[in-house]
């Protein structure tokens, strides 16, 4: 018999909570698609009921394909690839599908040390990084964000962390996004093509 250990159990709740916001925010889409075509989906508004549950903030905002145009398409799809820094592998595979499904090339790291090896390889290859803060190795998350800006200052960086969001404003790059986990899959895609488009996070009401 295999005893299951509390790590286990917190793991397994976690990726429960995955699969529920995943499927509350593929109900609502699915509601906006019946009325509306899918070059016109915007949603907006207050964080849906589960991100006032959870306290968090849901990027949501789906960049409709005729306003994305030409620089839009550069930024989102084949051809973009997101490097995804995350020592626990069942967030870190959540992490790297929802970026695939999403039309990203997604490329993995499981410490902080592999993951400046990998930007110091091709500075320019990765457009944008998505680390969590707490991870095996001497660097965290943070120590890895502000090495990639210095290696590609023009890179987009979003953190992932359980209980480490009261230090984003004195640790965190510039025009980064904080996501706190646990968060549903879309929230990645999200937000990283909301910094891929335009640059900047989205406002926070």
């Amino acid at each position: 018999m295999r005893l299951v250990s509390e790590g286990d159990e917190a793991r397994w709740r976690i990726l429960q909570e995955y699969v529920a916001g995943f499927r509350e925010l593929i109900g609502k889409l699915r509601k906006k698609l019946h009325s509306r075509s899918r070059a016109d989906i915007r949603w907006a508004g207050d964080p849906c009921s589960l991100c006032s549950k959870w306290n968090i903030t849901l990027y949501r905002e789906f960049l409709p394909d005729a306003q994305r145009g030409a620089q839009g398409a550069s930024m989102q799809g084949t051809g973009v690839t997101i490097l995804v820094v995350e020592d626990e592998q069942l967030i870190r595979d959540m992490v790297a599908d929802a970026l695939s499904d999403g039309g990203f090339e997604a490329e993995v790291a499981v410490s902080g040390e592999d993951a400046v090896s990998l930007l110091q390889g091709n500075q320019t290859k990765y457009r944008a990084l998505v680390t969590d803060i707490n991870l095996f190795g001497k660097l965290d998350g943070w120590q890895v964000g502000h090495r990639a800006r210095e290696l590609n200052p023009e890179i987009s960086v979003i953190y992932m962390t359980g209980a480490a969001a009261d230090q984003w404003p004195a640790h965190g790059v510039p025009n980064s996004i904080l996501l706190t986990k646990p968060f549903a899959p879309a929230q990645i895609v999200t937000a990283v093509a909301q910094l891929l488009n335009t640059g900047t996070p989205p406002a926070q009401s």
